[in-house]
């Protein structure tokens, strides 16, 4: 209530401040007015009289209603007194304003002007404060409402007992929204059945009466003040239920069933034999059985009152026991049923595509398990003819899985999800990319070798453009060989044609043919996408070899994002053995091992875009050349990387520091350095005091990282003194 008053104290306080600023605005600064505190004392020192909000309310019994009490040169809602307007009168403090009923048997007054009628008639309240005071007369009536008697907290208007029971009503009368207590008569259809004594009902014999509750309340005199109620009185009956698992009379008095009899080498409970009794004046009568949910299990007839339950679908059930005595009367039981289905630990990683049927025969040992409910993170996934629908797919790293069948469970702890297998036949048509294709989060696996060559030399050019997303092609997803290998010819696009953010390639071994016709990439050309910087492009745990190479083959990419993130990464390239020799040709041939563009080398030294990472990369060439090695088409630039255990090729330089993320050195070739012509490119923007200067980068890690970087080595031999594997890939 306080909290109402103060929020329409604020609220009137507002407007009539408002008010009186403006009439004051328009009289004499000067004249009247006090020191402007406001307080009821300075205010009745000055002449000031109060005055009320209402001087007459007409009020229902039961209502209530808020006075508000107001002081000033003038009265509430008017001017006057030399200009002054009304104030708001506010209750604290020594000279509070102090309110009086003059009748407290028809409506009472807090100290904050709060009226409530409690009583039919007239009455005058009062506020005072000093000298001053002003009256409200309050005129209170029943109007047209009429009280009603309710019995609270019955359900509808009949009542069931067994004798010797007690039941305590709660009876209100109910006028205008208000409950109030009131004298309680009380009358039954019948003596004997039941009893009304200190506010409770006791029930003395079986039968069936109406009871009649008289309330008295005030003068009223209607029949809205009779409540009927109807009691049925019933025998003292006591149930006896007995249930039988295993041969053993169980304690509980619920029924806990396996699903199946038997589960991966257990033997669960399955079946009960049920019996429920009720003794009526002492003698036991046998209960018939009906079951509330037939799907969970099947109920057969035994002698001498039993029935057996077999259980057959998993949840909570009810088996109720009914007996219908000679008299008419009826005695129910209830006896729960649950049915669970055993789990026990898949021992073994769980391969699931939500596009192919779940193969129960395999998993659970018959083609006749239905699956009946499955499960990922406590949430609950659709099944429907043994698919489920909603799994969250990330390949090794999928949430483990519950499924539950009819003939047992398994918790799948180790999950490999994913959305397609590609095979031999559909390789080519799920990767190709097209005019509106974006391939986004799907995850593809190989499950076996494909070892005759797959032709991806049409493999689309990729393309990303922000403002024009609806032409937009790419691979975004993961491509996840599981130990496999691809065979595959390639051109300009590669295999995928060009990488979003999001993308990863791994666990792979690309055995790669290359089209001599035009520039080849390995995996991707990356055409329109290379210049996305939101994410990472992961390639991690791969094999690449190649059969053949020709002076426009890259290995890898066409164009090296800037971030690019590889790890574990064997590359053996074979059939350089025709190509040049670099130290013959340099930057000029754009031979290169793994890349054409390497956009990383422009973003080494910008923080906010530089997102390379290269771990333990090792490349087999033949001969010496490049990591990568291009000219700029479009401008007087060139971009040229190598391998970090290179340096001893390029001559005189110094360098000009590491990338503060990664694996990144920036080098400047020494003026008089023979080979910086032939081995470092240029660039066309300023560098300051090295404005003209030759330069290139190295894939060469800080200290403190031991396998970062790239390397590269002329054969395999080679390679093999330094490392016998990489990632799961042996060397040799």
């Amino acid at each position: 209530m306080k909290i109402k008053k103060i929020i329409l104290l604020i609220t009137i306080a507002l407007s009539v401040l408002s008010l009186s600023l403006f009439a004051s605005c328009g009289g004499d600064s000067s004249s009247g007015g006090g020191d402007g505190k406001g307080s009821v004392k300075d205010s009745a020192s000055s002449g000031e009289k109060i005055s009320l909000s209402v001087v007459s309310k007409d009020m229902i019994f039961g209502d209530k209603f808020d006075i508000i009490c107001f002081y000033g040169g003038g009265e509430a809602g008017g001017g006057g007194g030399g200009g002054a307007f009304a104030i708001i009168c506010f209750y604290g403090g020594e000279n509070a304003v102090v309110w009086s009923s003059s009748d407290e048997t028809v409506a009472v007054v807090d100290e904050d002007g709060a009226v409530s009628t409690v009583g039919v008639g007239n009455c005058v309240i009062t506020a005072k404060a000093g000298d001053s005071s002003a009256s409200c007369k309050i005129n209170v009536a029943m109007g047209n409402y009429l009280p009603e008697l309710k019995v609270l907290h019955l359900s509808g208007d009949e009542l069931s007992m067994r004798v010797g029971d007690e039941f305590e009503p709660e009876i209100k009368v109910l006028f205008n929204k208000v409950y109030y207590d009131c004298e309680i008569g009380f009358s039954s259809s019948a003596s004997g059945v039941v009893e009304y004594s200190d506010g409770k009902i006791t029930a003395k014999a079986e039968g069936v009466v109406t009871a009649t509750f008289t309330g008295s309340w005030l003068d009223f005199s209607t029949d809205r003040l009779n409540k009927e109620i109807r009691i049925t009185v019933k025998k003292n009956a006591e149930y006896n239920n007995s249930i039988v698992i295993g041969g053993k009379e169980i304690s509980s008095a619920a029924a806990e069933l396996s699903i199946t009899p038997a589960w991966q080498g257990k033997d669960y409970p399955n079946e009960a034999e049920i019996s429920s009794f009720v003794t009526v004046e002492g003698t036991a009568y046998p209960c018939e059985f009906t079951a509330e949910n037939e799907d969970l299990f099947d109920i057969e007839k035994l002698a001498d009152g039993k029935v057996r339950i077999t259980a057959k679908g998993i949840g909570n059930a009810i088996l109720n026991a009914k007996y219908v005595h000679t008299d008419g009367k009826v005695y129910e039981t209830k006896i729960p049923v649950e049915v669970y289905c055993p789990t026990e630990v898949y021992q073994a990683q769980f391969d699931f595509c939500p596009n192919e049927a779940v193969d129960v025969a395999a998993l659970f040992g018959t083609q006749y398990a239905k699956i009946l409910s499955a499960s990922q993170g406590g949430k609950e996934l659709k099944t429907e003819f043994n698919y489920i629908e909603g799994v969250k797919i990330a390949g090794e790293d999928t949430e483990s899985m519950t499924i539950l069948t009819s003939v047992g469970g398994f918790v799948f702890e180790d999950v490999f999800a994913y959305d397609a297998e590609l095979t031999k036949d559909n390789i080519f048509d799920v990767l190709q990319l097209g005019k509106g294709d974006l391939i986004k989060n799907g995850y593809y696996i190989l499950n076996s070798d494909i070892t005759e060559t797959i032709d991806f030399t049409s493999q689309a050019k990729s393309v990303y453009n922000a403002n024009n997303p609806q032409n937009n092609t790419y691979f975004s997803g993961t491509f996840d060989g599981r130990g496999h290998t691809l065979k595959a010819k390639v051109a300009e696009q590669g295999i995928f044609g060009g990488f979003y953010d999001g993308t990863t390639i791994k666990n792979t071994k690309f055995v790669l043919e290359f089209s001599d016709k035009t520039e080849s990439c390995g995996l991707a050309g990356n055409n329109g996408t290379f210049n996305l910087s939101g994410g990472s492009v992961v390639l991690s745990n791969l094999n690449v070899e190649t059969v053949n190479y020709f002076k426009n083959s890259y290995a890898l990419l066409g164009y090296c994002n800037f971030n690019l993130e590889m790890y574990d990464i064997y590359v053996n390239i074979n059939g350089t053995e025709s190509l040049p020799d670099y130290a013959s040709v340099g930057v000029e041939s754009e031979m290169a091992a793994l890349f054409h563009y390497d956009l990383t080398s422009t973003m080494a030294s910008n923080d906010g875009k530089f997102k390379g990472r290269f771990r333990n990369i090792f490349v087999v060439t033949g001969k010496f050349m490049p990591i990568a090695c291009c000219y700029w088409r479009y401008g007087s630039y060139r971009y040229v990387s190598y391998a970090k255990n290179d340096e001893s090729y390029l001559g005189d330089f110094k360098a000009t520091g590491y990338s503060h993320i990664y694996t990144y050195c920036h080098v400047i070739a020494a003026d008089d350095n023979p080979n910086k012509d032939k081995y470092f490119g240029t660039i066309s923007y300023s560098r300051g005091a090295n404005e003209g200067k030759k330069y290139a980068w190295i894939f060469k890690a800080k200290e403190d990282i031991k396998d970062g970087g790239i390397e590269r080595y002329d054969s395999v031999y080679e390679l093999s003194k330094k490392t016998d594997k990489i990632g799961s890939w042996n060397v040799g």
